[in-house]
């Protein structure tokens, strides 16, 4: 006897599911500020591959019921003191922290920072990427730089794994 997976996704089961949240801004546009004032919001406005179980609204994303596994980097530019974290907006709680950095507001101080996990959840859920920094900066604390040789910039950024 065979078991029969006919009418069956089994996309997921051969290979996890993929899909890269980023933001993405024109050539010669400025990360923006970052701003001392407690939890802000990191831009996300671009989806690439998979994104059958992410949608991506108004710099959050909704993962369906499921096991993720997600990692997410942004860079900052002369903030001082520096962490990411994943906020659950359904819930209203915050879910995973990242890694603390520092980033010199005086001499070009430029750092990338992370926080990944893993998570499971049952029911559609609402996320965004937050930031909380020491020291304003002003036009480029989101990212160094307003000049990309390829075309556009690109700032903070989520991939996401579709595991079960």
């Amino acid at each position: 006897a065979e078991k029969s997976y006919s009418g069956t996704n089994m996309a997921h089961i051969i290979k996890p599911a993929v899909a890269l949240l980023q933001d993405v801004k024109a050539s010669n546009t400025a990360s923006g500020e970052a701003t001392d004032t407690g939890w802000r919001t990191r831009d996300l406005n671009t989806i690439k591959g998979e994104s059958w179980f992410v949608t991506l609204s108004s710099n959050a994303f909704t993962l369906e019921p499921g096991m993720y596994e997600i990692l997410a980097t942004a860079p900052f530019y002369k903030c001082e003191n520096i962490q990411l974290r994943l906020y659950d907006v359904t819930n209203s709680a915050a879910t995973a922290y990242g890694q603390v950095q520092y980033a010199r507001s005086a001499n070009y101080g430029s750092v990338t920072t992370n926080v990944n996990t893993v998570k499971t959840i049952t029911a559609s859920t609402q996320y965004r990427l937050e930031y909380q920094v020491g020291a304003t900066s002003a036009t480029n604390g989101l990212g160094a730089g307003e000049q990309a040789w390829g075309g556009v910039m690109v700032f903070s950024q989520v991939l996401i794994r579709k595991l079960k």
